[in-house]
């Protein structure tokens, strides 16, 4: 699904001329950079870059897309164990919150309590502060082998369906991935209001 999305973003961006955004390439690496905050008490280390507006990710970046109902990363797993950097963009019209749990189940099936997130039963790697409309952190994380959810903390975005499976250096499980377009193929996504 993240292909399409990143075919779709580079002809509307073609097609529109004035517009300042750029469209994130994607990779996978690992940068440096500024700040940092760590949830879940873990040893791991995460370092988030103050919000900016979105822009063209750098080179050794993982994209992540935030709109208003889904999380979509442009890559559902990594091969190797690592610091890796999540280059995470909030594309909707609200602010949401950005948070990469351990979690070997289906990404919607994270313990809750009364409707909220029961942060105190999950593994929480790292997470960033919350991100406004239309701003994008990095968050540079140490992440061993394993499967992940990407989704954010707050609890209502969580119900609304904003979750996705990561993994690294282990297939990832949950939703089917999309098909690759061949080459000379252009792919797109459908995404709300897009």
């Amino acid at each position: 699904m993240t292909l399409a999305a990143l075919c779709l973003a580079l002809v509307l961006g073609a097609c529109q001329s004035g517009n300042s955004e750029k469209t994130p390439s994607a990779s996978s690496g690992v940068t440096g950079a500024a700040g940092s905050k760590v949830g879940g008490g873990g040893t791991s280390t995460a370092s988030t870059s103050p919000p900016r507006a979105i822009g063209q990710a750098q080179a050794g970046m993982i994209p992540v897309w935030l709109t208003s109902y889904a999380v979509h990363p442009w890559a559902s797993r990594v091969d190797q164990a690592g610091r890796h950097t999540f280059t995470v963009s909030n594309r909707s019209l609200k602010q949401h919150s950005f948070a990469i749990i351990q979690f070997d189940g289906d990404p919607r099936t994270l313990p809750t309590s009364a409707n909220l997130l029961a942060t105190t039963q999950l593994k929480i790697v790292a997470q960033t502060e919350p991100i406004e409309a239309g701003r994008e952190v990095d968050l540079s994380v140490e992440l061993p082998a394993g499967r992940y959810v990407l989704t954010s903390l707050f609890a209502q975005d969580y119900i609304d369906g904003m979750a996705a499976a990561f993994s690294v250096g282990v297939s990832a499980s949950g939703a089917a991935q999309p098909k690759q377009p061949i080459e000379g193929a252009l792919g797109a996504y459908l995404l709300e209001y897009g």
